[in-house]
């Protein structure tokens, strides 16, 4: 096995494999919107990476918070930002539930 490959145990104790070169896909147009802090662009690109077929992603803000290594309250400021910009709509579903973002730009 390759040193840089990571084995991470998860709830349901399974390992996962993680590797070193894991990235997150940011597109030109959200790199370049003058708009957005590199926090918003962060966010975003989690939302753009991990969206499913009809450009939904149900994720709680708190693993947003953990995965890109910046508080929930910086977060939710970013998704506040992107749903103001008409880039992001958002269902939301309650405390310490997953929400629904919908990428709509």
């Amino acid at each position: 096995m390759s040193p840089d490959l990571h084995l991470i145990r998860h709830k349901d104790k399974m390992p996962k494999k993680t590797y070193p070169w894991e990235f997150w896909a940011i597109p030109k147009f959200i790199q370049s919107d003058k708009r957005l802090s590199a926090t918003d662009k962060d966010v975003m690109a989690v939302f753009i990476t991990r969206m499913n077929g009809q450009n939904e992603v149900t994720v709680k803000q708190e693993t947003l918070a953990k995965d890109l290594n910046i508080s929930p309250k910086s977060v939710e400021r970013a998704v506040a930002k992107l749903e103001k910009l008409g880039m992001l709509d958002v269902q939301r579903s309650g405390q310490h539930i997953c929400n629904r973002y919908k990428i709509t730009s």
